[in-house]
């Protein structure tokens, strides 16, 4: 995994094992919106989910080889910034390693920006 940390939220940091991931109790779960992240018995889920002979298999587009880049906006001290890093580590460890790699993590901090700081010192807790 390629990471670019600009700021000073954070070193460099290795993405965990797939292993160490999965071990975790109690770590969240990010899903993609469509009928497989509605909870069974949540308000307006469906009585039995369960796919028809019918229905076609939800099968994922091969990946293209698209970079993408998650930018993490926070500061120093930030317990929420660092919950929201942990969960973006999370997610990657589950990626195939091709998409995975793909991905750069961008840490910007608005201790070292002014306009970040106008334009986010209300949404960034502490």
């Amino acid at each position: 995994m390629s990471s670019t940390v600009q700021g000073s939220l954070s070193s460099h940091r290795q993405r965990p094992s797939r292993a160490a991931s999965r071990a975790g109790v109690g770590q969240a779960s990010v899903l993609p919106p469509g009928p497989s992240s509605t909870l069974r018995g949540a308000p307006g889920a469906p009585a039995n989910r369960e796919r028809s002979a019918q229905e076609p298999r939800r099968i994922p587009p091969p990946y293209d080889g698209t970079v993408t880049t998650v930018t993490l906006i926070g500061r120093d001290g930030c317990h929420l910034c660092d919950v929201a890093r942990g969960v973006i580590d999370h997610v990657l460890a589950d990626l195939p390693d091709d998409q995975a790699d793909a991905v750069t993590v961008e840490e910007l901090s608005i201790q070292d920006d002014p306009a970040l700081s106008e334009l986010w010192w209300e949404k960034i807790p502490v």
